[in-house]
């Protein structure tokens, strides 16, 4: 005896769309869109769990894995490649107004400043609600290069980790929200 089943809710009605703006200090007083992107925007978080083994066990045993490390991070290619947005996209750079241009050079420094409180991405659902991705303490850490190619808009890869506060240093520095 078989016979068909059927869900009881619709399974597609929490999808989320990929078009999405990239804001640095999301919310606050110094809130900035980055500017244009193209392709693919990642976040993810790198958990590396640790498993307690001992004689005898024949698997991994209920209670005694561990997260030895966790680590956050967005990245993508950005096509807005103005002075200010490699000031607030790479760590260790110095920007100067030299008048009729803006020069930029590296200074092998992280300063405070490099990091910043929060780096969102920040989408929308399909049922129109906000679907917010933070990484917090962010500090642009990615390398600086270009592909050009002909007749090709140049992007750049941008890289943001989030890094832990010294007085919290059991927070992760990521959050998802999602609008009830």
């Amino acid at each position: 005896m078989s016979q068909a089943i059927t869900p009881a809710v619709n399974t597609a009605t929490n999808t989320w769309h990929g078009t999405g703006i990239v804001y640095k200090n999301f919310g606050l007083a110094t809130q900035r869109e980055l500017g244009a992107t193209r392709g693919d925007i990642k976040f993810g978080v790198d958990r590396e769990f640790k498993h307690v083994d001992y004689n005898g066990q024949y698997g991994p045993t209920k209670g005694n894995k561990y997260i030895v490390q966790e680590v956050s991070s967005v990245e993508f290619d950005l096509i807005e490649l103005g002075w200010q947005n490699f000031e607030d996209c790479y760590s260790g750079c110095v920007i100067t107004d030299e008048g009729t241009y803006h020069k930029v050079t590296g200074d092998l420094a992280v300063a405070a400043g490099d990091y910043h409180d929060n780096i969102v991405w920040a989408g929308v659902r399909d049922d129109g609600k906000y679907a917010l991705l933070y990484v917090n303490n962010a500090l642009g850490d990615g390398k600086i290069e270009f592909a050009i190619k002909d007749k090709e808009t140049i992007a750049n890869n941008v890289k943001f980790t989030g890094h832990y506060d010294k007085s919290d240093p059991t927070t992760p520095p990521w959050e998802i929200r999602m609008e009830d």
